[in-house]
């Protein structure tokens, strides 16, 4: 069973995996927390997109020689594959990991098989999924405010074939990201005579109303992104 250190160390992984330059897709957004034998943090890392170091390998990196005997906390299960990176499988054994804990099962059946590799070669590993978030009563309908007043009135200003939409919910705030990698042709300004509450500036004042933040800015190569959180108290 995972101990109170390494429930704590995987919600902090779940943070990282979030982090704003861990952008979306295709790929699994992935953080990583090694923990010392008495549960103490030595290093974090996650994953900054396909081809870069996966989030175990970025933990390492941080750790160097600190990673002899330690405990990885990993999202996701490490992956047992060599594609443009090695197996992480390999390199948590070659570091001298001694426990294993991850949260979710790799269902690629291209990279899964780590937690067995790990287990052959006689490191301790667990599953034990990321702990559940109790969400409040209206929390669906946050959603839903969300994802109506985002996408709706922002895919108006892109190229939907080139657009990638995430949507998050703690007990304080519901968070929508949409993305957009410039393939498309995104437009951050209004459309000419738009004075019916629609695009960007529509979508700020609803935010505004509703106490929320929102950031719009140009994204890499060209695209853009778009994030807006809501507090939860604040929608009906």
């Amino acid at each position: 069973m995972a101990t109170p250190a390494e429930i704590a160390a995987m919600r902090r992984a779940l943070e990282l995996a979030r982090m704003p330059d861990a952008p979306l897709g295709p790929n699994p957004r992935v953080g990583c927390v090694l923990l010392d034998p008495g549960g103490a943090e030595i290093a974090e890392g996650y994953g900054r997109g396909a081809g870069s170091r996966h989030a175990e390998i970025d933990a390492l990196r941080a750790a160097g020689d600190r990673a002899v005997g330690a405990t990885a906390v990993v999202t996701l299960e490490p992956c047992n594959h060599t594609g443009r990176t090695g197996p992480c499988a390999e390199a948590l054994r070659a570091a001298g990991i001694a426990r294993v804990v991850f949260g979710q099962a790799d269902a690629n059946p291209v990279a899964r098989g780590g937690a067995e590799a790990l287990r052959a070669a006689g490191i301790e590993v667990e599953a034990a999924p990321a702990p559940a978030v109790e969400l409040p009563p209206d929390a669906e309908a946050v959603l839903a405010w969300a994802v109506r007043e985002g996408a709706t009135n922002v895919l108006r200003h892109a190229d939907a074939r080139h657009v990638r939409i995430s949507v998050a919910v703690n007990r304080t705030d519901a968070a929508l990201e949409l993305v957009d990698d410039g393939c498309g042709r995104t437009r951050t300004e209004e459309r000419p005579g738009a004075d019916d509450g629609t695009g960007l500036a529509g979508l700020a004042e609803r935010v505004a109303r509703v106490r929320g933040r929102m950031d719009a800015a140009p994204g890499a190569g060209g695209g853009f992104r778009l994030a807006v959180t809501v507090p939860l108290e604040a929608v009906s």
